[in-house]
């Protein structure tokens, strides 16, 4: 499995974490700008562009699989390109949160006093800086059906009228994908729109999503980029997994394989057998299903619980070696005495999606 096609295993987060992957093509985030916010997509160079470490705002922030940071340049005629940054925020709630505009507030407000904080250290020991901080722009990706607004800080917070023009406000480029702008995005050719188009037809009666799959399918061959053309395969896979009932996805599988070029068919039989590993725990559920039998429960929450940690630390090396080869020793000696179960399920996740073995240890 190439280093930047990860494996997206079944949990909560897959659609955060899916449409972060997408987003950190930079030709997905212009096309994307080019739609919501054609006059600042012209202002911003992308050969700044790339996906950000959130932590180096703040640990707060490290742990939030909604929210991305990608940083971007800026620049007038004639002057070399500032750095500026997009944080993104995904919501898929269909209710709104009142707490949106002052999440997006928190974040800004952590970029700039970090960059704040960096000017101080440089001025102490001396150096000659100016004091600079760099724009953050807003963007919200709602995958919600049911359309709502985004309160003002004043209203999230209940104020008076009288206190409206003295509470900070931002703008916020919003896209919600079931809406206008949605609907816009999704019939532009672009790799991104149809990303996005195959997330709203997951729902679609069977052979409705294959003519859709098939529609988008060809698309993509006529893009003629081979790089986006296998990015777009795995996330259709990797959607089939997530977003369509246990009983169809074999069958899914099989159409997929006979409508992309012949070339990408071991890829997809890759995912679908790493995928699978994953999901189907047949030896714990044997092991349950015996325990129940034979009435043993204090036997079976003991021999379950030491067969989920076993299978769990083997997941995560044999995840690092099908997508990096060899695994490192010290790897394997820090993975073995892992006990929680909420520690080992989040290194799946990030064996899953880490760009190195350097970035999987890093996190650990």
């Amino acid at each position: 499995m190439e280093q930047d096609l990860p494996v997206f295993f079944p949990n909560q987060h897959f659609m955060d974490k899916a449409i972060k992957w997408l987003l950190r093509e930079r030709r997905n985030m212009e096309d994307l700008l080019s739609v919501l916010a054609p006059d600042l997509k012209d202002s911003l160079d992308f050969s700044l562009y790339e996906t950000m470490d959130r932590s180096f705002i703040s640990e707060e922030f490290r742990e939030k699989e909604s929210d991305a940071l990608f940083k971007v340049g800026h620049r007038k005629e004639d002057e070399e390109a500032k750095e500026s940054f997009i944080y993104l925020l995904l919501e898929h709630q269909s209710r709104p949160d009142s707490q949106i505009r002052f999440r997006f507030h928190r974040a800004q407000t952590a970029i700039w006093t970090y960059f704040t904080d960096r000017y101080e250290q440089a001025k102490k020991k001396g150096e000659e800086v100016d004091f600079v901080l760099p724009p953050v722009v807003c963007l919200l990706f709602y995958t919600g059906k049911d359309r709502w607004n985004i309160p003002s800080l004043a209203q999230a917070f209940g104020f008076d009228e009288a206190f409206y023009p003295y509470t900070p406000e931002q703008t916020i480029i919003s896209l919600g994908l079931h809406m206008f702008d949605g609907e816009k995005l999704i019939s532009s050719a672009t790799p991104i729109g149809q990303s996005c188009r195959l997330i709203t037809i997951t729902e679609f009666e069977k052979d409705a999503f294959k003519e859709a799959v098939k529609e988008i399918n060809f698309m993509f061959l006529n893009e003629d980029d081979r790089v986006a053309y296998r990015k777009f395969i795995h996330f259709m896979v990797s959607l089939v997994y997530h977003r369509r009932e246990p009983e169809e996805r074999d069958e899914m599988i099989e159409f997929i394989k006979s409508i992309i070029i012949p070339e990408e068919v071991t890829e997809v039989e890759t995912m679908k057998k790493t995928i699978a590993d994953v999901i189907f725990e047949q030896g714990i559920e044997k092991g349950i299903e015996k325990g129940i039998e034979t009435g043993i429960e204090t036997g079976i929450e003991k021999g379950i619980t030491t067969g989920e940690l076993a299978k769990a630390r083997a997941d995560i090396l044999r995840i690092l070696k099908a997508r990096f080869g060899a695994v490192k020793e010290e790897i394997a000696e820090k993975v073995g005495p892992l006990d929680s179960m909420e520690k080992l399920d989040s290194l799946i996740d990030l064996a899953a999606t880490c760009e190195s073995l350097e970035g999987f240890e890093r996190g650990m």
